[in-house]
């Protein structure tokens, strides 16, 4: 399993192991990328489900705050159904569940919460 951010699929490291991974017939490996929109519409607009699997990987677009449709992506991959590798696309939404960094995830990207802040978020988290 990787685990990896949209921002990082801008960088070459990214597509040689995805070309390498179907050449060696990695068929257990699973990619989840969190794709919460911040990275890749701010530098360059690509569709990650095409490009993976120009690469020779099978796709799934999912909810990455949805742990059954997660749990279900890798389930199914782990059953043999495919001889590719697996992207699991997770859109997500940064700061899920808090207003004031949902609707400003550009500020948060790199900020953490003072700690009255982190006790407000929490009590909405909470609510």
């Amino acid at each position: 399993f990787c685990l990896i951010g949209e921002g990082e699929t801008k960088e070459g490291t990214i597509w040689e192991t995805a070309k390498y991974a179907d050449q060696l017939g990695l068929s257990k490996l699973v990619a989840i990328v969190d794709y919460n929109n911040s990275q890749v519409r701010a530098v360059v607009s690509i569709n990650l489900k095409e490009k993976f699997e120009s690469f020779g990987w099978q796709t799934r677009e999912i909810d990455g705050h949805n742990l059954s449709e997660i749990s279900e992506a890798i389930f199914e991959n782990n059953l043999g159904h495919s001889d590719k590798p697996l992207a699991v696309i997770a859109r997500t939404v940064k700061g899920k569940g808090v207003r004031e960094m949902e609707s400003n995830i550009f500020a948060w990207h790199h900020k953490s919460p003072t700690e009255a802040e982190l006790m407000a978020f929490k009590k909405e988290i909470l609510a």
